[in-house]
């Protein structure tokens, strides 16, 4: 499973719904891989305009690994473990150091192996300091 976090509900909602679109393609409604996931599972977005109910759905489902990719504000970037995590991208980098360690804390849990990805836009440079 993949988490990709965006410093926005607006940027989470608009990521999730273009991750929907490209997972949803296909080349002929006639082949083999038609009604399959791109991503070999549904896309979904978490934020806090979310009602619990919702958020609750989601996450029984991303446990149960019906959920591949999870699009994120940084709602569910402190106290949620989900095991399958094995990537996190962030879409956009958090202001904070110690955002980006809530992030990136969601992979990796427990001595599993994961990884991480931020994604930077030119002249943004991220600074972490150790206090």
């Amino acid at each position: 499973m993949c988490v990709i976090f965006s410093s926005s509900v607006d940027i989470t909602h608009r990521l999730c719904r273009l991750l929907q679109s490209f997972n949803n393609l296909s080349d002929d409604d006639n082949n083999e891989s038609a009604g399959k996931y791109l991503f070999k599972g549904r896309v979904a977005e978490m934020s806090r305009l979310m009602r619990s109910d919702e958020r609750e759905t989601i996450m029984r489902d991303a446990a149960n690994g019906d959920i591949k990719i999870l699009v994120s504000s940084d709602h569910m970037a402190r106290g949620i473990d989900l095991p399958n995590i094995k990537l996190v991208i962030n879409y956009d980098p958090p202001s904070y150091a110690k955002m980006y360690v809530h992030r990136v804390g969601r992979t990796a849990r427990a001595n599993r192996i994961g990884h991480s990805i931020t994604l930077l836009k030119a002249g943004i440079i991220m600074i972490i300091k150790k206090n």
